[in-house]
Parts: structure tokens; sequence; C-alpha cells
């Protein structure tokens, strides 16, 4: 959300990025208890639950408390084609997400991309991944968030976005957490095979007209 009000003007709005951040302290601190060996707060996780809904009815939708690792999940639950036999429920598929654009975003920013021009997904390409789903993928996508502002927006805040993603755990610190407390951390624990990798984040960015920097990758060039 920060990176997309950095490019594009998107609306950032303080006060709901502050209670989207006071739900991941709860839960942060939960999550610290337990691997200590400490009890389960489930009325803090509650309320860490409540305060991130409450963040999303502050806004309007949920902006704050989804990004890009929600769209994989999404993309679990309407099963495309090669994705037929991917199961687990919304946060076990988040939790996966989570590793994978972790991974992915540190990636990037170990490099400096060049701005390459916006062209729109490419019909076939939607039709071959999503194929009985392709017509509602196209209508999602018809005005596509990237075709917005210019991709040259995202090379000039490259620093800014490195800080970003800085504080962002890396995706062997997210897999350790989830591993440690029983919970799903590979595709293949969510009936993806992992031969699919490199393409999760590419198919599941078509799923919803959201500007993540997942989706940025699109009108990036990082030299092969």
């Amino acid at each position: 959300w920060k990176i997309a009000h950095l490019v594009s003007g998107e609306y950032y709005c303080e006060r709901t990025a502050a209670a989207a951040q006071e739900a991941l302290d709860l839960m942060l601190e939960c999550v610290d208890t337990m691997h200590k060996g400490g009890v389960p707060d489930f009325e803090a996780m509650t309320m860490a639950q409540m305060i991130s809904g409450l963040s999303m009815q502050l806004l309007g939708n949920s902006r704050a408390a989804s990004g890009a690792e929600h769209l994989i999940a999404h993309l679990v639950e309407m099963k495309p084609p090669r994705f037929e036999n991917a199961n687990g429920i919304h946060g076990e598929c988040v939790g996966v997400g989570a590793v994978i654009c972790a991974g992915e975003y540190h990636r990037m920013a170990a490099l400096t991309p060049k701005a390459k021009p916006y062209k729109p997904l490419d019909e076939a390409w939607v039709r071959e991944k999503f194929g009985p789903l392709a017509d509602g993928i196209l209508r999602e996508n018809e005005h596509d968030c990237l075709a917005a502002f210019d991709p040259q927006n995202i090379v000039d805040h490259w620093d800014e976005i490195r800080e970003i993603i800085a504080g962002i755990p890396t995706a062997a610190s997210f897999a350790w957490t989830l591993h440690a407390l029983g919970g799903k951390y590979r595709l293949s624990d969510i009936g993806i095979d992992e031969s699919l990798r490199d393409e999760v984040l590419d198919i599941s960015t078509a799923i919803r007209n959201r500007l993540t920097l997942a989706r940025m990758r699109r009108v990036l060039d990082f030299g092969g």
C-alpha cells in the first residue's frame, strides 16, 4: 500500500494504517509468546482480527490488510487449470503467500530495475492460465491500475521502495515462524506443485486489479 502510494498517488490513510499496524503488533506478541512455549492468547488474537476488520471498514476495502499474499489464497480458492488440487483454509494459504512474496520482494530489492512500457495482459495468456475463469479475469483487468501512472515512477522511488522492503521479514524468517508453530509454509503444503513456483505470482496478481509490487513487475526490467 505504501509503495502504491509512492508511485501512483493512491490514497493512503495514516489512521487506517495505524489500526492495521496495531493488529499486526498484537499478533506478533502472540507469536512470540507461543514460540517461548506460552499458552496461546486467543483473546488477543481475536482482538487483532477485530482491529484488522475495523481497518477495512474505515477504508471501505481490504487494502490495509491484504496484499499480493492474499491473492495467492484466492488462486487456491479459484482452482484454475493446474491448480485443481490446491487446498487449504484462507489463512494457511496467505501464510504460504507471505513466504513467496517476501522472497520475491527481497530478490527485487537487491537489483536495480529499468522501466518498460505498459502492456495490457495478453488475452491468450489469460485464457491459457485461467481456462473457464478467463472472461472474469479479463473484465477485472479492463481498467488496469498499472496503466494509470508512468512506470518510471517506480524506478525513481526505488531507494524508498528498498527501505520499505527492508522492513519485511525474509522468506526464511516467515517460513521458520510458520513451521515452528505447526503452520503451512511451502506450496506443496497447500497442494501446489513446486514446479509452478515461478508462475504463482504472475497468475495470482491478475486475479484482482490491485496495485501491488508483485503486479508492478510487469513494467520493470531487471536485466534477466
